[in-house]
């Protein structure tokens, strides 16, 4: 016989479990969260409406406030910067200074200095020179008779047309090499170079002002030679006028080796007592007499 009994239905239920957050409110209404809490909380707000949005929102307003932190700390580092004592390594003259902190010029150096134990002579050489110059070549210096030389020490390998005396360059002396060379004052490309500079009388150089120079691209001994000045070229062959017995003058090609300011070697054309007009005017002409004092009898 079937008995009577009690019968409870069963469902199947979900039931979730929301984690507590702990969370302190601010003075300023802000709420001040865990790193693991923000999460928790990040997480919530994805599955409400208009959650996304919020968390969007939080995570520019996020990315800013770094960006504004990074900013703080570089200004503060740049602060710092500045307000300590920077100090040369080397004994050195102040050339230059911006004073006006009022009114500083962001593309122009604080300071600058000159090294009075290495000073440098830097200078600007065109296409030919700079390819008969190598590091290492003898360097004599000519300003005023002063007893002074150097080495060139660096050679750019680049060609540039920044004028010499333009922003930037700069330069503890300039001069014009093999020659008087002003070609700087146009816009040829040019390369840098550096020479050092030492001897008895460097005290005597005052820094900034332009100097004068030759290197010694090569040497020889025992040559016959002749003033540089009594050369005259002319379709690229090289004469000199020759004093005859009578007093005329003969023009006569010859040909040369090395050529400096003062002497150009002589290869062929001449004989040693040959004498050779020196600077000859162009209104001189072969045949003519004239009053011939020969230095050096």
């Amino acid at each position: 016989m079937p008995e009577k009994v009690n019968l409870l239905a069963l469902t199947s239920t979900t039931t979730t479990t929301t984690p507590e957050v702990d969370f302190t409110l601010l003075s300023n209404g802000g709420l001040d969260l865990s790193q693991q809490d923000l999460l928790i909380l990040m997480q919530q707000l994805q599955s409400v409406p208009g959650g996304s949005d919020l968390v969007d929102t939080y995570s520019q307003g996020a990315e800013l406030l770094a960006m504004l932190d990074n900013q703080i700390k570089n200004l503060e580092e740049s602060i710092e910067t500045a307000s300590k004592h920077e100090v040369a390594n080397f004994d050195a003259l102040v050339s230059q200074a911006q004073r006006d902190l009022d009114d500083l010029n962001s593309n122009q150096p604080l300071i600058e200095l000159y090294d009075e134990t290495e000073p440098l002579v830097h200078s600007r050489v065109n296409r030919r020179d700079a390819l008969l110059l190598e590091t290492g070549q003898a360097v004599t210096y000519t300003t005023d008779n002063l007893q002074l030389q150097g080495e060139l020490v660096f050679k750019s390998p680049i060609a540039t047309t920044t004028p010499a005396y333009s922003s930037g360059q700069t330069s503890d002396a300039l001069s014009q090499l093999m020659g008087g060379d002003q070609s700087f004052l146009t816009s040829e490309p040019r390369v840098d170079i550096e020479l050092t500079i030492e001897g008895l009388d460097l005290d005597k150089i005052i820094f900034g002002f332009d100097i004068s120079y030759e290197v010694e691209i090569e040497k020889r001994e025992n040559v016959l030679a002749v003033p540089s000045e009594s050369l005259i070229a002319e379709r690229g062959l090289n004469y000199v006028y020759v004093a005859n017995d009578d007093n005329t003058f003969t023009l006569r090609p010859v040909e040369t080796g090395i050529i400096t300011h003062t002497y150009a070697e002589l290869l062929s054309g001449l004989e040693v007592g040959d004498w050779v007009l020196l600077n000859p005017p162009s209104s001189i002409q072969e045949g003519v007499r004239y009053n011939v004092e020969r230095q050096g009898e």
